[in-house]
């Protein structure tokens, strides 16, 4: 049987096969793509990703929001809307990982 050859675009987006030590952790690192967002792009029913082709996009940075962040402070990271709708969230609380940069 031959391997499946993963297919990623100079961008960082593209289908990755896992293979049967793939963790959505592993995933989540190589990709820095937040867990929560590989699975709901990828219709995950269970956090089992072993030999599984997975829709994925590198993303340039996850921020933990921090007790003392603002909105005004999170503006640093571009347009509070923007991070709204990259995030798929309608506000912000601390310790929540955000998306904070997606070309």
């Amino acid at each position: 049987m031959q391997k499946l050859v993963s297919v990623i675009s100079t961008n960082g987006e593209g289908v990755y096969f896992t293979s049967k030590t793939d963790t959505l952790s592993s995933v989540e690192k190589m990709f820095n793509m937040p867990k929560r967002l590989i699975a709901e792009v990828n219709n995950l029913t269970s956090l089992d990703v072993s030999n599984r082709a997975l829709y994925v996009k590198k993303y340039s940075k996850i921020y933990t929001v921090k007790p003392t962040d603002t909105i005004e402070s999170l503006k640093r990271f571009g347009d509070t809307e923007t991070l709204y709708k990259i995030n798929k969230i309608t506000y912000f609380y601390p310790g929540q990982k955000i998306i904070i940069y997606n070309e």
